[in-house]
């Protein structure tokens, strides 16, 4: 995150969007310690394409409505692949691991 920190640009245009990539960095470096760099991608993607559509006419509140629903679909079933269970199965299914070096419990 030392990165993020020291960015601070002079055109009052780009400033409030490196300001809202250092906030996404700096909550991410808070709440998880690591990934901060990485987090600023979806940042700056959801901001380009939230800055574009509300250009467009789209109500920035709907956007952020929008964002709400998909983070609270997206965070829902997280908890379920702390189950080793439940991630043999979805690795099974999804064919991520191979089915013979997955040993089910007798």
């Amino acid at each position: 995150m030392t990165i993020a920190t020291g960015v601070d640009l002079k055109d009052p245009e780009e400033s409030p969007g490196a300001q809202m990539l250092r906030q996404a960095a700096e909550k991410t470096g808070e709440a998880v310690g690591d990934g901060t760099s990485t987090s600023t991608i979806p940042a700056h993607a959801i901001f380009a394409d939230g800055t574009r559509n509300v250009v467009a006419g789209a109500s920035g509140i709907d956007i952020k409505a929008g964002l709400d629903r998909g983070l609270r679909d997206a965070a829902e079933p997280l908890p379920l692949f702390s189950e080793s269970e439940f991630v043999i199965e979805f690795m099974v299914r999804r064919r991520c691991a191979a089915p013979a070096a997955v040993k089910f419990p007798l």
